[in-house]
C-alpha cells in the first residue's frame, strides 16, 4: 500500500510517499480501507517529534483519525466487518495510508447519510467535547457553561453538546461575523455571546 512516512522528525519535507505492507489486525482490533484521512495539529506536532505522548520510532507513518470501511477484522472483532466506520489508529499514529489498524474501543461507526467529509470532520471535536463535558465535568440539566472560542470546531462542537446536555451556555467568539453566523446556527440554543478576548464574563453573565 502506499503511505506517507516520516524518516526524520521535522516540517512537511521530511514526509515521503512510500509502498509499505498492508497491515494485519490482531485482537480486539479492525484495518480499514481508508476513503478519508483527517488533518489534526496534533499529527503536525508527533511530525516535529514534540508532541510528548506520541514519540514514534523512525521511519513511522503519521496519521491520527480515519475515515473508511473495515475490510480485516482481529479475533474478536468480527462484528465490525464492512462498516463504515471512523478510527483512531493504534498508539495514535499510523493513519496516513492506504489502510490503518484501529482498536475497536476507538472506532465509532458513522451513519451513511453523512458525507465523507462531514464524518471525517465530526469525529475529534465533538468526542473531546463529550469527553470533556460529559464524562469529566458531569454536566447536568440546568447548569451554565462558558465555552470561549465557540466559533472554531472545538468549541462549536461543545456549544451543541452542552446544550443536548440540557445546560445553558454562555458563547464567547472573536468577530462579529462570527458571533452573527453562531446566532444563526444555534437560534435554538439558550445561549449569549460576547466578543472575546474579553475578561468582563461577570459583567455579560
Amino acid at each position: 500500500m502506499k503511505a506517507w512516512r516520516a524518516h526524520q522528525f521535522g516540517g512537511p519535507d521530511v514526509l515521503q510517499l512510500d509502498d509499505v505492507p498492508i497491515p494485519e489486525p490482531g485482537p480486539g482490533h479492525i484495518r480499514v480501507k481508508c476513503s478519508t484521512i483527517t488533518l489534526n495539529f496534533n499529527d503536525i506536532d508527533i511530525i516535529h517529534g514534540t508532541y510528548p505522548d506520541v514519540m514514534p520510532p523512525l521511519p513511522f507513518i503519521p496519521g491520527m483519525e480515519n475515515l473508511g470501511v473495515v475490510d480485516a477484522c482481529g479475533p474478536g472483532a468480527e462484528s465490525w466487518m464492512g462498516k463504515r466506520v471512523v478510527t483512531v489508529p493504534a498508539d495514535a499514529y499510523g493513519g496516513y495510508a492506504e489502510y490503518c489498524i484501529g482498536p475497536t474501543a476507538m472506532t465509532f461507526e458513522m451513519p451513511d447519510d453523512m458525507s465523507d467529509a462531514d464524518a471525517s470532520a465530526f469525529f475529534m471535536p465533538f468526542h473531546l467535547a463529550w469527553l470533556g463535558l460529559e464524562h469529566r465535568a458531569r454536566v447536568q440539566p440546568g447548569e451554565t457553561v462558558l465555552v470561549h472560542a465557540a466559533a472554531g470546531g472545538n468549541g462549536s462542537a461543545a456549544v451543541q453538546v452542552a446544550v443536548q446536555l440540557g445546560a445553558r451556555v454562555i458563547a464567547t467568539a472573536g468577530s462579529p461575523p462570527a458571533r452573527r453566523r453562531r446566532h444563526r446556527t444555534w437560534r435554538a440554543a439558550r445561549f449569549a455571546a460576547m466578543p472575546a478576548p474579553n475578561t468582563q464574563y461577570r459583567r455579560y453573565i
